[in-house]
């Protein structure tokens, strides 16, 4: 079925303290198939749990802030067994809690000392991630799948993260921001280049009386409009770095840079277009106000 691998996914909200005494935090338990599918990919300390290793836990980075460090013992609220941090992995937050990290056989026990009402459901995931073998098509994939399981959905790795509490709400929230910071763009450029040609009406009559054509005009000003929405980017994406590392580990912050050079465009389009409102007022101007004549 063109599957290269697959793995287990399980997910127990809790918390969780960081030896004794220690105030308790939001964890995220997550049981994975150690060297599967699904296990978090960016290591960046220690090492990974074995296959039902008991009692070891891969932690996310954010939790370095609580004071944990590889070697320590975390004890989930409401359950007994103690468990070791053999190594850190980053990028893995669930929900912005704190994740953990352990092997299936470990999540299974967790889950029923700290859910008890759990234990009828028997031995259950609530996802399996699934690798497919290099250029097949994911949707036949996806479709085989529930066709064979025929109680299952199979979706895309996008179409998944939207599917987790709030974040289809937050992304459509931010597009809608970022969207509107657009039009903000194009409506400053183009009132500032209004008044700038308003004001400069005389000194470009004369540029047009001596000779300056109408087109050479229209560039100087859309010159002038992409090195100040160039110069605004550079400082606004300047601003938002110093703000990355200024926010809490807690806080999940990453600058792709695919976004910010697509991002850089689209401000530098919006600049061109908010200058192009002015071009009209200066195709308009009549050689003849340089003598004292109207515009």
């Amino acid at each position: 079925m063109c599957i290269r691998d697959r793995g287990t996914l399980g997910v127990l909200l809790s918390t969780a303290t960081a030896g004794s005494p220690a105030e308790p935090f939001d964890a995220a338990v997550i049981g994975h198939s150690p060297g599967h599918a699904g296990q978090p990919t960016k290591l960046v300390d220690g090492r990974r749990p074995e296959a039902e290793e008991p009692g070891v836990v891969l932690a996310d980075r954010s939790l370095e802030a609580e004071g944990v460090s590889l070697g320590d013992t975390l004890t989930i609220v409401g359950a007994s067994p103690t468990l070791t941090v053999v190594g850190f992995v980053e990028d893995s937050q669930y929900l912005l809690a704190h994740s953990l990290w352990v092997p299936l056989e470990t999540w299974e026990a967790l889950r029923i000392e700290v859910r008890p009402e759990t234990a009828r459901l028997g031995t259950y995931v609530q996802a399996f991630p699934i690798l497919v073998e290099e250029g097949a098509d994911v949707e036949s994939v996806a479709g085989a799948i529930d066709r064979a399981m025929s109680s299952t959905e199979t979706v895309t790795t996008d179409e998944a993260a939207l599917s987790l509490p709030g974040v289809e709400q937050q992304e459509s929230t931010f597009t809608a921001i970022i969207a509107a910071s657009f039009v903000v763009v194009a409506l400053v450029i183009a009132l500032f280049f209004a008044l700038v040609t308003l004001e400069k009406r005389g000194q470009l009559a004369i540029l047009k009386a001596i000779g300056s054509s109408s087109g050479f005009l229209l560039q100087g000003v859309l010159v002038q409009a992409l090195i100040a929405t160039v110069a605004g980017y550079a400082i606004g994406f300047l601003f938002a770095r110093l703000l990355g590392l200024a926010l809490p580990a807690t806080v999940p912050v990453a600058f792709l840079p695919a976004t910010a050079v697509s991002l850089f465009f689209a401000t530098v389009a919006m600049g061109g277009l908010g200058a192009a409102f002015s071009f009209r007022r200066i195709v308009r101007i009549d050689p003849a106000s340089a003598l004292g004549g109207e515009a």
